[in-house]
């Protein structure tokens, strides 16, 4: 089967459908693990941990009003429009895949011995009229629809990445149902490994209870802080390969400044360590203008690591890092000043500050260097006579 042929099934079931009918179980089935494949939200549209029922065809979705669509019914009575023409025809990277069935199955070994019971507890006490309060702000939570679990101490996402660093990713999807065509939920297989993750999640990390509100700010800083890599390797790839090592924009704008005010310099020497982008020799100065991702500029907005082949880019950058440091104690030894210009340095907000404290630099570096430095004689006893005083006779 491929993926041509698979959709066009999908087509054929959704077609053969009244509005308002339910699938099969077995085209249950199929369609799960169609879409668990070849679906970029399929994690978001299940939340990764909730078993799918089965599928309803619908007249509209959530942005449209007319045409043939699935609706997804989870286990707890929840429905989500599933279309299929952001479909992918080729799966999603193989990393960023691994990775996401693992938290779902890691959130499937917790959810009944863990989360559930910290969720029938919570309902309980709306059942019964007691309060209810928010364990981040306090609040009082007055509706039982507006509580959300949030993971605290450590996240659900930082613990399963820490267990993925203990156990090994392969390790760990051998052991998911991905080969189970008849099962909608993500698990793992071996019973000794969930109660291991059970274990590893109830010492490490804890439940509590926030409002609706609450946990949508605390996603949106999680999103914030992760930025999911959107391209597929070969497109990382082919972005990153694009980018130019010479006569980048921030090497011209400091070039164009330099020589508007006077400064004559020379591009790349190539007898000089490193190849400098900028050589003033007046100076006896070298000027690199760096990425900041390419350079790895730490506490920078714009150095984020791909999350795609992140151990590659990690291992690549920090290489330009140590490459970095030893061409500056290179020209240290041959009497080569060095100042390094960020990318970040000429944005727009601060071009002109980074562009006038460059040219002070060089001045002060060139004053310092050709400085009069005044030397004081020592003092001597007393004058040598170039010949010994005549003897008169008395």
């Amino acid at each position: 089967m491929s993926f041509t042929s698979d959709k066009n099934e999908l087509r054929r079931i959704l077609n053969s459908h009244k509005i308002g009918e339910c699938t099969t179980e077995e085209e249950t089935a199929f369609i799960t693990v169609f879409f668990r494949l070849y679906h970029p939200d399929w994690y978001n549209k299940t939340q990764g941990l909730m078993q799918v029922v089965t599928y309803k065809i619908k007249a509209e979705t959530k942005h449209r009003s007319d045409g043939r669509c699935f609706w997804l019914i989870l286990e707890n009575g929840a429905e989500e429009d599933i279309g299929f023409r952001i479909l992918n025809a080729h799966p999603a990277d193989k990393e960023q895949y691994m990775r996401k069935n693992i938290a779902a199955a890691c959130r499937t070994a917790v959810k009944q011995p863990s989360i559930n019971p910290f969720r029938d507890n919570i309902l309980k006490k709306f059942k019964e009229g007691l309060p209810v309060y928010s364990d981040l702000s306090g609040k009082t939570i007055l509706d039982k629809g507006d509580f959300h679990i949030d993971h605290y101490d450590l996240t659900f996402e930082d613990l399963v990445e820490k267990w993925i660093e203990i156990k090994g990713m392969e390790y760990l999807y051998q052991r998911i149902n991905m080969n189970d065509h008849m099962s909608t939920i993500t698990k793992f297989v071996d019973e000794n490994l969930v109660e291991e993750f059970v274990q590893y999640h109830d010492l490490h990390t804890h439940l509590r209870v926030v409002t609706k509100e609450e946990n949508l700010s605390l996603l949106k800083k999680k999103q914030k802080k992760r930025m999911p890599d959107k391209m597929t390797i070969e497109q990382r790839h082919n972005n990153m390969a694009a980018i130019k090592g010479k006569d980048t924009k921030p090497e011209v704008l400091v070039r164009k400044f330099l020589w508007s005010h006077g400064f004559r310099y020379r591009l790349n020497h190539p007898r000089l360590p490193g190849k400098p982008d900028i050589v003033l020799r007046k100076y006896r100065t070298c000027i690199f203008v760096n990425g900041c991702f390419w350079h790895g500029h730490e506490g920078c907005k714009y150095y984020v690591v791909p999350k795609s082949n992140t151990r590659f880019w990690q291992d690549k950058i920090l290489r330009n890092q140590q490459r970095d440091l030893e061409v500056m104690h290179k020209l240290a030894e041959m009497g080569w000043h060095t100042i390094v210009v960020w990318e970040c340095e000429l944005k727009p907000a601060v071009r002109e500050q980074t562009l006038e404290s460059l040219a002070f630099t060089l001045n002060h570096i060139f004053l310092q260097d050709r400085s009069i430095r005044l030397y004081e004689l020592p003092e001597e006893d007393s004058a040598m006579a170039a010949e010994p005083e005549p003897q008169h006779r008395e």
